[in-house]
């Protein structure tokens, strides 16, 4: 499986209630009439924690996840007339949108699981990928700074080379992992929590991006578990 996500940034003349309605209730429809997709989600943002310094990279106002078998299901339905109906409906309503195809990493458990946990997403960039050690160093941050509980997973990115279409901008190949964060309980998420979970001061990784998300399923994965969660 693949995930290919849209890190998506709203038009400045369009207000956030307006693009959350129209991602949601008319992009979304379009989407998950594309064949050969197996799963998707839309990630809404419902706060920020981290907003990168760098000017190398455009504001995330939503990250969607499209699942595939592979890149060759990929590249055909991006291909279809399906996809081509919602290429002409992302330039009515977006400003830029940056696609990254990434390997979907294996959920890590800490305590019990709980489908109706708070769910955080962080965008990490690194020219020399996400590398094992910052993996485990970001684990044993979770274990430690989390009291209720939860659950992570990084997906590394393997391609970013993708664009939507050559009307929509798109940021710069910088992106390398987007980290899923889900929190138990009651478990209070703080700008101070995520940037010490995510902070990396030796292996060069910077987070430009972390949100707190509302997550949409828009076509359920199959019984198998596309999402793995």
């Amino acid at each position: 499986m693949i995930i290919r996500s849209g890190l998506i940034r709203n038009r400045d003349d369009v207000s956030f209630e307006a693009f959350d309605r129209h991602w949601l209730d008319v992009h979304g429809p379009l989407a998950r009439a594309v064949p050969l997709l197996r799963a998707y989600t839309q990630n809404h943002v419902r706060a920020r924690h981290v907003t990168s310094t760098s000017s190398a990279f455009h504001r995330t106002d939503g990250i969607s996840q499209l699942w595939f078998d592979d890149v060759a299901a990929m590249t055909q339905a991006m291909a279809s007339p399906e996809q081509e109906a919602c290429v002409v409906d992302i330039k009515g309503f977006l400003d830029e949108v940056t696609i990254v195809v990434q390997r979907p990493g294996t959920w890590a458990h800490f305590g019990t699981r709980d489908p109706q946990s708070l769910k955080v997403m962080a965008v990490l960039a690194n020219h020399l990928g996400i590398s094992a050690d910052y993996t485990a160093t970001l684990h044993e941050r979770f274990a430690r700074l989390v009291i209720a509980g939860g659950s992570l997973r990084i997906n590394c990115v393997v391609d970013g080379s993708y664009i939507v279409d050559r009307g929509v901008s798109h940021g710069p190949e910088i992106v390398r992992g987007i980290a899923e964060f889900r929190f138990n309980g009651d478990e209070q998420v703080s700008d101070s929590l995520i940037n010490q979970l995510v902070a990396d001061h030796n292996g060069g990784v910077e987070c430009l991006a972390a949100v707190t998300v509302e997550e949409f399923q828009i076509l359920a994965p199959h019984a198998n578990g596309s999402d793995g969660y």
